[in-house]
Formats: structure tokens, C-alpha cells, sequence
């Protein structure tokens, strides 16, 4: 079980660092939001408030980052998003957190 503990505690911090590295953001503690099986692993996704403009913060990997209604992910098709994460951004909105 100790092992467990710790891969669990090595992804958090993992996420954590990846985000600052990302977005040059310290998201802190973030909260766990849901666990999700999917085709071919576990996902664990995480939440947290922040106040960000998101025209104001440094994108250092990926495309672009952008706010989205609930009405837009519902026009959109779930290709439209990577990994699965069409289910994950409407249970959100579902739970609101």
C-alpha cells in the first residue's frame, strides 16, 4: 500500500509541475474532481478556483487556452476534444464544483 501512496503523491506533484511549466501557473492544492476509466488507462482529473485572465497568461505548450460554455461543448463533437475530455468538461458543469 505504501507504494501506492507514494505513485499517487509522485503524479500529483508531477501535475502540479507540468501546469507551472505549462502555463507558468502555481496552481497550489488542487482538488480532485473525478476518476475516469478510459479506453486505455485511469485518468484523475483535478480542480481548482483562480482568478486567471486567460489573455494575460504565457502559453508555453499546446495550442491555445480558452473558456467554453456549456452550450459550446454541446455543439461540438467529442473529436473536437482530446483525450475524451468532452464527458469530463460536461460533468463539470454537471457537478460545479
Amino acid at each position: 500500500m505504501k507504494s501506492f501512496k507514494f505513485s499517487f503523491a509522485a503524479r500529483f506533484r508531477k501535475i502540479v509541475r507540468e501546469i507551472k511549466e505549462e502555463i507558468e501557473v502555481d496552481i497550489g492544492t488542487p482538488e480532485l474532481f473525478r476518476i475516469y476509466r478510459m479506453n486505455d488507462h485511469i485518468e484523475y482529473n483535478y480542480w481548482k478556483y483562480l482568478p486567471l485572465d486567460i489573455e494575460e497568461i504565457r502559453l508555453n505548450e499546446g495550442q491555445a487556452l480558452r473558456w467554453f460554455t456549456e452550450k459550446e461543448i454541446g455543439n461540438k463533437r467529442d473529436e473536437d476534444f482530446s483525450f475524451g475530455f468532452r464527458r469530463v468538461l460536461f460533468d463539470f458543469f454537471l457537478d460545479k464544483p
